[in-house]
């Protein structure tokens, strides 16, 4: 009888600390949005909560409306399809975020790459994008990480498809683009 209690804890014991295992790593992910909030609204929600300048002025845009003063020569591919967009403010610079994605495996959108895009920015407006949006976006990423992107910002500025962590970024005549794939 002994040993069949001992058998029941046990099994019951590895459950429980499997679960535990489980719940534990999944909160090592980077966060998510809710299944009701579009992630390009949770990024600018997570934007202004660090941000002295927050972004306002949001209002949705169509990525297919070549006539809307935000489309970009890359939305025409397939990948943009069903991509859901913003466009905002920080200060007086317009800021574009875009969701975008299509998953072979999924067999669909899932809109899980983001891509922020920003005109005639300078390298401080760069800088201070970077600053705040790049760990919410990687949030494997250091202090260090983030302070050698600007550090690179300042030496070169211009950077053509800069790599760190999960991001890739674009500055190139006060074209911005930072993107999260």
């Amino acid at each position: 009888m002994k040993k069949l209690t001992y058998l029941i804890f046990a099994v019951v014991l590895t459950v429980a600390l499997s679960a535990c295992g489980m719940a534990a790593e999944s909160q090592e992910n980077d966060i998510q949005p809710t299944a009701e909030q579009a992630k390009v609204d949770w990024l600018i929600a997570e934007y202004n909560k660090k941000a002295e300048n927050p972004i306002t002025e949001v209002t949705e845009f169509d990525v297919r409306d070549r006539d809307n003063g935000h489309y970009r020569v890359e939305f025409r591919l397939t990948a943009f399809d069903e991509a859901e967009a913003r466009t905002g403010k920080i200060g007086d610079m317009t800021i574009d975020l875009v969701c975008y994605g299509y998953d072979l495996k999924e067999g669909g959108y899932t809109n899980q790459d983001i891509r922020l895009y920003a005109d005639g920015v300078t390298s401080e407006q760069a800088k201070e994008i970077v600053k705040i949006a790049s760990p919410i976006l990687d949030s494997s990423l250091t202090d260090a990480d983030v302070e050698e992107v600007l550090r690179k910002i300042n030496e070169e500025k211009e950077l053509n498809g800069y790599y760190y962590g999960e991001l890739c970024l674009s500055l190139i005549n006060g074209e911005f683009m930072l993107k999260a794939e």
